[in-house]
This record gives C-alpha cells, structure tokens and sequence, in this order.
C-alpha cells in the first residue's frame, strides 16, 4: 500500500470518529488503534493531530461541494423534485457532523472552525442563491422573491438554528433542524401549485 491509499485510510477512519464523537475525544491513539496501524506510521503521515483534522475537513468538504454541484447540474422536468432532492442531501451532510462537533472545534480550534463556516457560507452564495433564481425563472418560486435577501435569512437561520445549543434547547437532531428551516422558508416561496407539487412528492420517495 503506497503513501497516498495509507493516507486515504487514515483519513477515512479519523473522519469516522472525529465527526461523530468530537475533535478533543479523540486520539492519535485512537486512530492507530483502529486502523490496527502502528503509530510511527500515522505520526510519518500527519505530523499531528490538527494536520489530521484539516484532512478530515479537506475531504469531507470537497465530497459536499461535488455532491451538491452535481445536483445543481442535473436537469430535472419539476423544479420541485430537485429542491426536495438537494434539500435532502444538505441535511444529511449537516447531520453527518455530530452535535459537539462544531462546540468542540469552537473551544479547541476556534480558527479551522471560522474556515469550516467560511466554506458553508461560500456554498449558500455559489448555490443557494442560484437554486432559488432558478426557481423563479421556473416559475415555481413568487416573483416577489429577492434572492439576495433570501440567502442572508437562510444562512442566518442555520447559524442559530442548526447549532449544538440550540438543538440542545429543542431535543431535535441536526438533520431535523436543518429541514425544519429549509420547508419554512422555501414552502413560502413557492406557487401555489409549486407548493402542492412539493408537498406530494414528500410523501413518496425521489428515485436516484
């Protein structure tokens, strides 16, 4: 096994712990245990633990911004099934990072923390306010609707609301929250007939 499939393995196995247990719990130990690797050979790779996170965030935050690009890309007939198709696969990336994941990155590594926003703020400006340009073109968005304004409330309401404090308060789940904010803004800018469409094809599956 060369350097590169070594690295890929470490990162694959720290991506697993780290994003579900938190940065802090988690040891260099931990991961060489877990792979069954010696420590010499992971400490040769990542020099630290920081530099093992920044690969974890790397690679996590590339896989979402192709996921989502692709999505973006594909055609779809109705508008309202590709929504529900992106709105789905935003949650889901939401909900892969545990809940103490983000407060633990703010007590411990308040700067990657900042990046790691940095970059959910880039994809709302690249993405976001695309999808709903789109929508209006469509015809399945109001008209009334200003894209930039809508992105500033959608990214706002995610800072709070998708939080580990605040889905504390609410005994929810990041996945949850995340859908909660999405169906309320974007079920209020739809059309009539949009918003009927949308809500059918939430009661049965999307196919791949």
């Amino acid at each position: 096994m060369d350097r590169e499939q070594v690295r890929a393995k470490i990162v694959r196995k720290a991506s697993e712990e780290i994003l579900v247990r938190g940065y802090t719990r988690v040891t260099m130990d931990d991961i060489a245990s877990g792979l069954g690797m010696s420590k010499k050979t992971l400490y040769r790779v990542f020099p630290g633990k920081r530099e093992m996170l920044m690969a974890v965030l790397t690679d996590v935050t590339g896989e979402i911004e192709r996921g989502l690009l692709s999505l973006m890309e594909r055609a779809e007939d109705d508008f309202t099934a590709k929504l529900r198709r992106v709105m789905e696969y935003v949650g889901i990336q939401y909900s892969r990072l545990g809940e103490g994941f983000l407060d633990d990155l703010r007590n411990a590594e308040p700067e990657i923390l900042a990046n790691l926003e940095n970059f959910r703020e880039d994809l709302v400006r690249k993405y976001f306010h695309t999808l709903v340009e789109e929508g209006i073109e469509k015809g399945a968005f109001r008209k009334d609707i200003d894209a930039r304004v809508l992105s500033m409330v959608y990214l706002a309401s995610i800072r709070y609301i998708v939080h580990p404090r605040t889905m504390l308060t609410l005994e929810t789940t990041a996945l949850r929250a995340y859908e909660n904010v999405f169906r309320l803004l974007f079920e209020g800018m739809l059309t009539d007939e949009s918003r009927s469409r949308y809500r059918l094809s939430m009661d049965r599956p999307v196919a791949a």
